[in-house]
């Protein structure tokens, strides 16, 4: 990482920089041409000596420490402004319903449909009139190399036209709850129902993250964005 190299740099300018060095004296050079000189030693600083470079000659140690200090934090203000090429992006972790995300340690999750339910059993309790019941149907495949508990896994819901959280449910009939664990290799299913107020419209996104010590504290939950059919 460039940040890295110019930090190197900093401590190489020590050495060349004082070595030899005076109180004082006459300036034999512009103090460009020494920044120059210093600004060469950043980017390559295996090319410091023992001596200061010829152009930094007359200068006093404090005003060589000066300009040493203006070139790389120069340098560091660059390299700022730049993006990392031996950084990882970001995941992009906003989809459509329909599509998977895998995580880097294998973990697949996909959101395969979003259904208005309305298949209540005798001990349900439906949602009250102008709500919408919805089931998320979701399929997980353990691409890790250890068991996964799914009961790691946390879901939520909110309309997109107006805003709004959904109520989490659950309705019995055809359900599949997300909890208990799969092993390596293994795919399953789930199910999560909900219910939300129709004044935020159908237009949902679905929400989902990860508590288990594998996951990475600063991902951004994953979210599908679709509609309740």
């Amino acid at each position: 990482m460039r940040i890295r190299t110019i930090a190197a740099a900093a401590a190489a300018l020590t050495l060349p920089l004082t070595a030899c060095g005076s109180d004082g004296g006459t300036i034999s050079q512009s103090k460009g041409s020494c920044k120059d000189a210093i600004r060469d030693l950043v980017n390559d600083p295996d090319a410091a000596g023992d001596e200061k470079p010829p152009a930094c000659e007359g200068f006093s140690d404090a005003e060589l420490e000066d300009m040493a200090k203006e070139v790389v934090g120069d340098e560091l203000g660059d390299s700022l402004d730049e993006e990392p090429a031996d950084d990882k992006p970001a995941a992009d972790t906003s989809l459509k319903v329909g599509e998977t995300f895998t995580y880097d340690d294998g973990l697949a999750i996909t959101v395969d449909s979003i259904k208005e339910f309305s298949d209540f059993g005798e001990f349900d309790y439906p949602p009250e009139n102008g709500d919408t019941a919805f089931r998320i149907n979701f399929t997980f495949d353990n691409g890790t190399k250890k068991p996964f508990a799914l009961d790691d896994l946390y879901v939520s819901v909110e309309g997109t036209t107006n805003g709004g959280m959904a109520e989490g449910n659950y309705w019995e009939n055809g359900s599949k709850e997300i909890t208990g664990r799969v092993a390596p290799g293994v795919t399953t299913t789930g199910t999560s129902d909900h219910a939300l107020a129709d004044k935020y419209g159908r237009d949902v996104v679905v929400m989902i993250g990860r508590l288990d010590e594998g996951a990475d504290p600063m991902m951004d939950d994953l979210e599908w964005s679709g509609s309740i059919t």
